[in-house]
Protein backbone atom coordinates (compact mmCIF):
# COMPACT_ATOMS: atom_id res chain seq x y z
CA UNK A 1 0.00 0.00 0.00
CA UNK A 2 2.66 2.59 0.73
CA UNK A 3 4.44 1.69 -2.73
CA UNK A 4 1.66 1.97 -4.53
CA UNK A 5 1.03 5.46 -2.55
CA UNK A 6 4.66 6.66 -3.51
CA UNK A 7 4.35 6.05 -6.69
CA UNK A 8 1.23 7.79 -7.20
CA UNK A 9 3.39 10.49 -5.43
CA UNK A 10 5.58 10.46 -8.09
CA UNK A 11 3.15 10.04 -10.78
CA UNK A 12 1.78 13.12 -9.72
CA UNK A 13 4.36 15.45 -9.17
CA UNK A 14 6.09 14.08 -12.78
CA UNK A 15 2.60 15.46 -14.25
CA UNK A 16 2.83 18.48 -12.50
CA UNK A 17 5.67 19.60 -13.75
CA UNK A 18 5.33 18.86 -17.39
CA UNK A 19 2.14 20.72 -17.31
CA UNK A 20 3.90 23.59 -15.90
CA UNK A 21 6.57 23.34 -18.70
CA UNK A 22 3.80 23.44 -21.21
CA UNK A 23 2.18 26.19 -19.15
CA UNK A 24 5.29 28.14 -19.10
CA UNK A 25 6.41 27.13 -23.31
CA UNK A 26 2.37 28.36 -23.98
CA UNK A 27 2.88 31.86 -21.95
CA UNK A 28 7.02 32.50 -23.67
CA UNK A 29 5.11 31.72 -27.12
CA UNK A 30 1.98 34.35 -26.53
CA UNK A 31 4.97 36.93 -25.18
CA UNK A 32 7.15 36.32 -28.34
CA UNK A 33 4.95 36.77 -31.38
CA UNK A 34 7.19 36.23 -34.48
CA UNK A 35 9.06 39.94 -35.69
CA UNK A 36 8.76 38.55 -39.26
CA UNK A 37 5.23 38.01 -41.16
CA UNK A 38 5.59 37.78 -44.79
CA UNK A 39 1.83 36.99 -45.46
CA UNK A 40 2.53 38.50 -49.16
CA UNK A 41 5.56 35.58 -49.42
CA UNK A 42 8.63 37.87 -50.98
CA UNK A 43 10.96 35.70 -48.33
CA UNK A 44 12.82 32.18 -48.74
CA UNK A 45 12.47 30.47 -45.83
CA UNK A 46 16.12 30.62 -45.67
CA UNK A 47 16.11 34.79 -45.61
CA UNK A 48 13.36 34.84 -43.00
CA UNK A 49 15.26 32.25 -40.95
CA UNK A 50 18.31 34.69 -41.23
CA UNK A 51 16.79 38.02 -40.87
CA UNK A 52 14.95 36.72 -38.09
CA UNK A 53 18.45 35.99 -36.35
CA UNK A 54 19.32 39.25 -37.26
CA UNK A 55 16.24 40.74 -35.19
CA UNK A 56 16.33 38.37 -32.58
CA UNK A 57 20.24 39.63 -31.89
CA UNK A 58 19.36 43.32 -32.21
CA UNK A 59 16.30 43.58 -30.23
CA UNK A 60 17.83 41.03 -27.25
CA UNK A 61 21.13 43.24 -27.12
CA UNK A 62 18.90 46.80 -27.15
CA UNK A 63 15.81 45.47 -25.69
CA UNK A 64 13.74 46.87 -28.83
CA UNK A 65 11.77 45.28 -30.67
CA UNK A 66 12.03 45.20 -34.89
CA UNK A 67 9.14 43.59 -36.60
CA UNK A 68 8.86 43.35 -40.40
CA UNK A 69 5.30 42.62 -41.71
CA UNK A 70 4.68 42.28 -45.98
CA UNK A 71 0.49 41.86 -46.69
CA UNK A 72 -1.04 41.89 -50.09
CA UNK A 73 -3.61 44.20 -49.30
CA UNK A 74 -4.84 45.79 -46.12
CA UNK A 75 -8.53 46.39 -46.72
CA UNK A 76 -9.00 50.11 -46.99
CA UNK A 77 -7.39 51.04 -44.12
CA UNK A 78 -4.21 53.21 -44.60
CA UNK A 79 -0.94 52.14 -44.11
CA UNK A 80 -0.29 53.94 -40.63
CA UNK A 81 -3.00 52.97 -39.13
CA UNK A 82 -2.63 49.33 -40.31
CA UNK A 83 0.88 49.10 -38.98
CA UNK A 84 0.36 50.82 -35.50
CA UNK A 85 -2.60 48.42 -35.09
CA UNK A 86 -0.84 45.23 -35.72
CA UNK A 87 1.67 46.38 -33.36
CA UNK A 88 -0.73 47.61 -30.50
CA UNK A 89 -2.54 44.04 -31.17
CA UNK A 90 -0.62 42.01 -31.88
CA UNK A 91 1.69 42.04 -28.64
CA UNK A 92 4.89 43.31 -29.63
CA UNK A 93 7.37 46.50 -27.84
CA UNK A 94 10.07 45.41 -25.34
CA UNK A 95 9.79 46.84 -21.83
CA UNK A 96 7.08 48.99 -19.89
CA UNK A 97 7.36 51.64 -22.66
CA UNK A 98 6.47 48.94 -25.72
CA UNK A 99 9.54 50.25 -27.24
CA UNK A 100 9.98 49.13 -30.86
CA UNK A 101 9.44 49.80 -34.74
CA UNK A 102 7.07 48.03 -37.07
CA UNK A 103 7.90 48.06 -40.90
CA UNK A 104 4.80 47.71 -43.09
CA UNK A 105 4.96 46.75 -46.90
CA UNK A 106 1.67 46.32 -49.40
CA UNK A 107 2.59 44.91 -52.32
CA UNK A 108 -1.06 45.94 -54.07
CA UNK A 109 -0.80 49.38 -53.55
CA UNK A 110 3.15 49.63 -53.29
CA UNK A 111 2.83 51.35 -49.94
CA UNK A 112 4.69 51.24 -46.74
CA UNK A 113 4.65 52.46 -43.15
CA UNK A 114 7.27 52.87 -40.11
CA UNK A 115 5.07 52.38 -37.10
CA UNK A 116 7.64 53.41 -33.78
CA UNK A 117 6.33 52.75 -30.08
CA UNK A 118 7.80 53.83 -27.08
CA UNK A 119 11.37 55.11 -27.00
CA UNK A 120 11.54 54.14 -30.69
CA UNK A 121 9.29 57.46 -31.16
CA UNK A 122 12.35 59.61 -30.09
CA UNK A 123 14.58 57.48 -32.22
CA UNK A 124 13.18 57.34 -35.42
CA UNK A 125 13.23 61.59 -36.38
CA UNK A 126 13.00 62.84 -39.04
CA UNK A 127 16.27 62.33 -40.29
CA UNK A 128 16.73 58.84 -39.21
CA UNK A 129 13.51 58.17 -40.71
CA UNK A 130 14.82 59.64 -44.52
CA UNK A 131 17.96 57.78 -43.47
CA UNK A 132 15.75 54.47 -43.76
CA UNK A 133 13.65 55.80 -47.03
CA UNK A 134 16.26 56.74 -48.22
CA UNK A 135 18.19 53.02 -48.19
CA UNK A 136 15.28 51.19 -48.45
CA UNK A 137 12.99 52.46 -51.28
CA UNK A 138 15.34 52.04 -53.96
CA UNK A 139 15.87 48.05 -53.09
CA UNK A 140 11.85 47.64 -52.53
CA UNK A 141 11.27 49.42 -55.74
CA UNK A 142 13.71 46.97 -57.64
CA UNK A 143 12.07 43.97 -55.79
CA UNK A 144 15.28 43.40 -53.83
CA UNK A 145 13.52 42.93 -50.61
CA UNK A 146 15.41 40.94 -48.61
CA UNK A 147 18.38 44.00 -49.01
CA UNK A 148 15.81 46.01 -48.37
CA UNK A 149 15.07 44.78 -44.76
CA UNK A 150 18.79 44.46 -43.83
CA UNK A 151 19.02 48.07 -44.22
CA UNK A 152 16.25 48.66 -42.11
CA UNK A 153 17.65 46.13 -39.69
CA UNK A 154 20.93 47.66 -40.19
CA UNK A 155 19.60 51.08 -39.90
CA UNK A 156 17.87 50.35 -36.85
CA UNK A 157 21.42 48.76 -34.71
CA UNK A 158 23.08 52.32 -35.84
CA UNK A 159 20.13 54.41 -34.02
CA UNK A 160 20.02 52.28 -31.42
CA UNK A 161 24.17 51.88 -31.05
CA UNK A 162 23.46 55.80 -30.69
CA UNK A 163 20.91 55.63 -28.68
CA UNK A 164 22.88 54.01 -25.86
CA UNK A 165 25.33 56.33 -25.88
CA UNK A 166 22.59 58.85 -25.35
CA UNK A 167 22.79 60.39 -29.03
CA UNK A 168 20.58 60.29 -31.60
CA UNK A 169 20.66 60.27 -35.95
CA UNK A 170 20.12 63.84 -36.46
CA UNK A 171 21.39 66.99 -38.82
CA UNK A 172 24.76 66.68 -37.22
CA UNK A 173 25.40 63.35 -36.92
CA UNK A 174 23.79 63.24 -40.54
CA UNK A 175 26.88 65.37 -42.06
CA UNK A 176 28.89 65.20 -39.73
CA UNK A 177 31.90 64.69 -43.25
CA UNK A 178 30.58 67.81 -44.32
CA UNK A 179 30.21 70.14 -41.47
CA UNK A 180 33.79 69.03 -40.61
CA UNK A 181 35.82 69.86 -44.18
CA UNK A 182 33.48 73.16 -43.47
CA UNK A 183 34.97 74.18 -40.34
CA UNK A 184 38.34 73.26 -41.77
CA UNK A 185 37.74 75.25 -45.09
CA UNK A 186 36.21 78.20 -42.97
CA UNK A 187 39.35 78.04 -40.32
CA UNK A 188 41.60 78.31 -43.77
CA UNK A 189 39.69 81.07 -45.26
CA UNK A 190 39.96 83.08 -41.95
CA UNK A 191 43.79 82.23 -41.64
CA UNK A 192 44.35 83.35 -45.31
CA UNK A 193 42.30 86.82 -44.70
CA UNK A 194 44.53 87.31 -41.28
CA UNK A 195 47.71 86.51 -43.03
CA UNK A 196 46.74 89.03 -46.00
CA UNK A 197 45.76 91.70 -43.48
CA UNK A 198 49.18 91.31 -41.99
CA UNK A 199 50.88 91.56 -45.28
CA UNK A 200 49.02 94.87 -46.04
CA UNK A 201 49.51 96.13 -42.46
Amino acid sequence: MYQTHKRMKKITIAFAMIFALCFSAAVFAQASPPRIIDNAGLLTAEQKAELTQMIDSVSAEYSFDLVIVTEKNISGKTPTEYADDFFDYNGYGAGEGRDGCLFLQVTDTRDYAFSSAGRGIKILNPYANARLEKEMIPLLTGGNYYQAYKAYINGWEEFLVLDAKGRSYNFFFKNNIALLIGAWVLSFLIGFAIIQSWKKQ
